[in-house]
């Protein structure tokens, strides 16, 4: 049996998520320990923390990073508390500096601006997957997270087409399942305007 499982929930890159369904199910037939990353679970509006306390193999990983804090570096963790004074054994002295902890601190003051930013790219985001189904031989796939996934015809040239009018995306298509997609991040509302309008510029060049 396995002695420790990883899941992301959203996934990256694809956006999608595990069910917490699927998650209590795996908690009750495994004495192993489930780890499950929440990086993007703010933009998912569902989270596996009240599960901790009926298990406690549970660990719950959390980050800042998605919520415009990437540089600070900082994360935590959740999970039963004998469970993380264990983890606190192998943790090494002042891994957090003074600045990172001032300005989480900080942030944490006004968490109400933070649920308006998730809002707003949540909105955005289901925004661009409608506008997505309309530009030509572009398949969009529903996401949990703050970006999009989608699939072209041929993702090494989009790439590269939309990179000579400024627009960045990342290309993900090493793996197999995702030869040809790309993935793109949630912006503002004039960027994602932008990015739309670009795209199908593009591939109504390419179709013609």
């Amino acid at each position: 049996k396995a002695k420790l499982l990883f899941f992301a929930s959203p996934n990256n890159p694809t956006g999608r998520m595990f069910s917490l369904t699927f998650l209590e199910a795996l908690l009750q037939k495994t004495s192993g320990l489930v780890v499950w990353d929440e990086a993007y679970g703010e933009f998912a509006q569902e989270t596996a923390i009240p599960l901790i306390q009926n298990y406690s193999n549970l660990l719950i990983l959390k980050t800042f990073s998605k919520l415009g804090l990437a540089g600070l570096r900082i994360g935590y963790l959740i999970g039963n508390s004998k469970l993380i004074g264990e983890l606190k054994k192998a943790n090494i002295p002042y891994n957090i500096n003074r600045f990172t902890l001032s300005a989480i601190l900080k942030f944490l003051e006004n968490t109400e601006w933070m649920k308006t930013q998730v809002q707003r790219i949540i909105q955005e985001r289901e925004k661009m997957v409608q506008a997505l189904y309309t530009v030509p031989h572009i398949t969009p796939y529903p996401s949990s997270a703050n970006f999009i996934l989608f699939r072209t015809p041929d993702g090494n040239k989009v790439f590269e087409e939309l990179k000579q009018r400024g627009v960045l995306v990342r290309t993900v298509d090493s793996h197999p399942l995702l030869h040809n997609c790309l993935r793109v991040t949630v912006g503002t509302a004039e960027e994602n305007q932008i990015f739309i309008e670009t795209l199908r510029g593009i591939m109504e060049k390419i179709a013609s």
